[in-house]
């Protein structure tokens, strides 16, 4: 599946945090000039009190000011962008975010004046995809971050340069909510639909620069849809290892589980084991020993 460049928020991760952050749990009730914001406790619109990057009359990152902002609620345990949350540098994220709002004066009236209007969702859209044209967005900027941290190598090895970005995007898909999403682990969504426009944290694996390439010269979208979803229903502790360690931020840790198991953990097994009965044996010794490799794990079984 290609990778895409631009992607619609849609129904995605976005409308529940949104939600709990709107006045009344509205979207649209407002937040007009010269009117205060809530105070960000007790689901009111995040107030500008405490933090690092406001915009709008709304905190978009509380950041080391040490208030919330909507951004912050993408990164905090639970919130769409959770499992990438430990490998961004809070300082290095605000320095960013506010130098591209500085050097971009339409990206910041335009989420400013959605801010401002309290259409958090849309304002919170355009800065994700980066406006109206839809490029050096905060979706870009998570991404380069990422690929600059400890785990940016093997992140790198595993989705390829540009599906790094991919993998923002994906997060940001509600896998429980999202009528696209063709198999999903908790809000986490690792297929999409093969016409959906969207792709999910196993696609881009199977993408053109993906480290499973091999699988899906091997399998439809179809085969492994139905695999994934077996392999997770039939093995609850794999479900609830791989979901644990997305949700608390080990992204790699929790690729490992879903790819080639955790022996440590007691699941010996993943993904590439599942479909090894269709694959060519010296092919899945080759990902196994790959993926071991490039997760840090030895070469699996």
């Amino acid at each position: 599946m290609a990778y895409r460049k631009f992607f619609t928020i849609g129904a995605l991760a976005l409308a529940g945090v949104l939600t709990g952050c709107a006045q009344g749990g509205e979207d649209d009730t407002g937040v007009g000039p010269g009117t205060p914001p809530g105070s960000g406790g007790g689901g009111g619109i995040p107030g500008v009190e405490n933090c690092s990057v406001p915009l709008g009359g709304v905190c978009v990152l509380g950041g080391t000011a040490g208030g919330d902002g909507l951004v912050d609620e993408l990164l905090a345990e639970g919130g769409a962008l959770a499992p990438i949350a430990d490998n961004i540098n809070t300082a290095d994220l605000e320095a960013a975010l506010e130098t591209l709002l500085a050097n971009d004066g339409n990206l910041a009236s335009l989420v400013g004046g959605l801010l401002m209007e309290g259409q958090l969702q849309a304002g919170l859209t355009e800065l994700l995809t980066g406006g109206e044209d839809g490029e050096g967005g905060l979706a870009d900027i998570l991404a380069d971050l990422l690929i600059g941290s400890d785990q940016g190598d093997g992140l790198v090895a595993l989705l390829g340069q540009e599906g790094v970005t991919g993998l923002v995007q994906s997060l940001l898909i509600n896998g429980t909510i999202d009528p696209d999403c063709q198999a999903n682990l908790g809000t986490i969504c690792l297929i999409a639909g093969e016409d959906s426009g969207k792709d999910g944290l196993v696609d881009l694996l199977i993408t053109e620069d993906g480290a499973l390439t091999a699988i899906s010269d091997n399998l439809s979208q179809d085969n492994l849809v139905q695999i994934l979803a077996n392999l997770l229903e039939s093995n609850g502790n794999l479900a609830n290892l791989v979901q644990g360690l997305l949700a608390e931020g080990q992204l790699v840790e929790g690729l490992q589980a879903l790819l080639i198991g955790d022996p440590d953990a007691g699941e010996p097994s993943g993904l590439v084991q599942a479909v090894q009965s269709l694959l060519d044996p010296s092919l899945v010794t080759e990902l196994l020993g790959f993926l071991g490799g490039l997760l840090g794990v030895g070469g699996g079984n």
